[in-house]
Parts: C-alpha cells; sequence; structure tokens
C-alpha cells in the first residue's frame, strides 16, 4: 500500500534526523534560508556538512548542492523522497563532497542508503563503486563498498528504508499522542 506524501516539515526532520543519528550529533537546528536549497536545509558546522531533504524529483536543486559544496568547502548532501509506503520509504540522495583534502568537490548522484547489520549508514551507488560512509566523522568518501553481492546490498538498502518508515511512524504516534492530550 502506497501513501500520498506531502511537502511536510514532518518527513523532512525524519530524514534530516536520520542523517544527524549517523553523524552522532545531538544538536537541535534550525531551517536555514539557502535560496537555491528547499526549506528543509541545516547547517551542520560540526560536521562541515549542509543537509537538506525535499520531495522535488531530480534534478532540481542539483546545481546548487554543487555549487554551495564549492563555496563553502563544506559537503553538500540533498536527500530526496520519493515515495512512503507502509514498510519503507524511498529515497534518492545527491551529494557533493567539498572537504576531501587537496581535491575540487566531488559529486555523486542518486545515491541510495544502506544500513549494515550493525547499524552502520552509508550511502551506496545503483551498483558497485564509489561510497560514502556517515558516521561522527562526517561523510567520508570510500572505495570499497560495504557490501560483497546485490543481495547483501539489497538487504542493507531495505533496512535503511525499513529504519526511515519507522521514524515516520513513530512520529505519526506522537502526533496523535499530542492531539490526545490537548483535548
Amino acid at each position: 500500500m502506497t501513501i500520498d506524501i506531502l511537502p511536510t516539515r514532518d518527513l523532512e526532520s525524519a530524514v534530516l534526523g536520520y542523517l544527524l543519528y549517523s553523524l552522532s550529533v545531538l544538536d537541535t537546528y534550525a531551517y536555514a534560508r539557502e535560496a537555491a536549497l528547499p526549506d528543509a536545509t541545516i547547517f551542520v558546522e560540526a560536521r562541515g556538512a549542509v543537509l537538506a531533504a525535499t520531495v522535488a524529483p531530480a534534478p532540481l536543486f542539483r546545481d546548487a548542492v554543487t555549487a554551495l559544496a564549492a563555496d563553502l568547502r563544506y559537503d553538500v548532501v540533498l536527500v530526496r523522497v520519493a515515495g512512503v509506503d507502509v514498510d519503507f520509504v524511498r529515497t534518492s540522495i545527491d551529494l557533493t563532497l567539498g572537504l576531501l583534502p587537496g581535491a575540487a568537490p566531488w559529486s555523486m548522484r542518486a545515491l541510495e542508503p544502506w544500513v549494515s547489520r550493525d547499524g552502520a549508514l552509508w550511502l551506496v551507488p545503483q551498483t558497485f563503486g564509489p561510497v560514502v560512509s556517515v558516521s561522527a566523522d562526517g561523510f567520508v568518501l570510500e572505495l570499497v563498498p560495504p557490501y560483497k553481492t546485490m543481495a547483501q546490498r539489497t538487504a542493507g538498502v531495505l533496512r535503511a528504508a525499513g529504519e526511515l518508515a519507522g521514524l515516520m511512524l513513530a512520529m505519526s504516534e506522537a502526533r496523535k499522542d499530542q492531539a490526545f492530550f490537548c483535548e
């Protein structure tokens, strides 16, 4: 069953919170105004990163991600939520790594979140190739993916999609509880 998604701050907040948790950042962030990026954009100075979430399809905001990374020398990550189902949230991620030492910013497109069995988050391509680990060290480019087979890749992508769906369910339940106590 597919649920129609609306561009709400709750959805975007869940996605950004998911990344912040993996970055081991426990601060509260206000949305920043960056004219070329979506309204749901935050600057995470502690990790040299800009995180943004949107329901807009590609290629919208793609050039802005690249330009901002080059201007700030920050890693800029844009998560596109493509759909919300009962058991998983489909996403696609565009990123430009602006913190690569001694190198020009480097962009990767249409990545997917991948979670290992121990809970580590990675951003992975459609098959094999360079990947990005997401941890307290920030966004780190790795040449070898954390999976050996496409079945392992699929399992990790489904784990991440399920975790995001769980966050959405928890937010929905919290809103119901708040509505109950407010009445």
